[in-house]
């Protein structure tokens, strides 16, 4: 993994010179990778990979105080900033319950994460096992660079090379049903029960 990343670091280092203002999940659909690839390619500067369990990071989170929550995917992007509180986990996910971030995680998805510092901007990602990001909190103006610089000393990942990505074939999205073909009648007894 380490000389494949030797490689992709200069491609994307390459990358960014001749496209400065592009973010790094367009960059790696633009070079063909997955943005976890591309983080991991500042291993050992601006990135650290952090170690499981998640769920015990993001119960200390609140620590950090003032912070913006981010997710995104190809049709939305959600910000959200706010204190993260009332944070808990069952075997079937997570809850995140404050007045200005409420998240749902299901974080059976959650393979990999990153503490990340992007010239002073420092983060925690995290990423699906595709690569895929699943889930970013922004540190703020207002945010406690200490209580952060403690997390990232709790959760550091000993061994910085246990980072991969599945190449497994992505499973096939089933058709979208037409309006007229939805039995909406069961699909709310469904919901509801």
């Amino acid at each position: 993994m380490i000389t494949e990343t030797n490689t992709l670091k200069e491609r994307y280092e390459a990358f960014k010179v001749a496209n400065p203002k592009k973010r790094i999940r367009d960059a790696a659909q633009d070079m063909g990778v997955s943005e976890a690839e591309l983080l991991y390619t500042g291993i050992g500067e601006t990135v650290v990979l952090l170690k499981h369990p998640f769920e015990e990071l993001l119960k200390k989170v609140k620590s950090i105080g003032y912070v913006m929550a981010l997710t995104r995917n190809d049709n939305c992007v959600n910000e959200r900033k706010g204190i993260y509180e009332n944070v808990s986990f069952s075997p079937h996910g997570g809850l995140v319950l404050g007045p200005d971030i409420d998240l749902r995680l299901f974080m059976s998805q959650w393979i990999s994460g990153f503490a990340v510092n992007e010239g002073g901007r420092k983060s925690f990602q995290f990423f699906d096992a595709r690569g895929t990001a699943l889930h970013k909190i922004y540190l703020t103006e207002k945010s406690n660079v200490e209580a952060y610089d403690i997390l990232i000393a709790e959760f550091t990942n000993p061994d910085q090379a246990d980072f991969k990505v599945s190449t497994d074939p992505i499973p096939v999205k089933p058709a979208d049903l037409l309006d007229t073909d939805i039995n909406v009648n069961a699909f709310q007894d469904d919901w509801n029960n």
